[in-house]
């Protein structure tokens, strides 16, 4: 994550940021992993007054490596 100067690769939410935000993330991944769908948001940027955008759209994707399971997922954010 550049735009935030953080590297999330291989570490657990809940080592990356707070709790609230971690356990919010952890639910919609959980959804994801049982709907077997996409995840979709767009708001403001509120947690970083000094970047020179102000909004975001991201998306999480489910993958699977049997084609049933979700195992995996993919993510993206798009700053404005």
């Amino acid at each position: 994550m550049d735009s935030l100067g953080l590297d999330w690769t291989g570490a657990f939410l809940h080592e990356k940021t707070d709790k609230a935000s971690a356990d919010r993330l952890c639910s919609i991944g959980d959804t994801i992993v049982a709907t077997r769908e996409p995840w979709m948001s767009t708001g403001g940027v509120y947690w970083s007054a000094e970047r020179p955008y102000s909004s975001f759209q991201s998306v999480l994707l489910p993958l699977s490596d049997d084609d049933d399971t979700v195992n995996m997922i993919i993510g993206l954010t798009v700053f404005d």
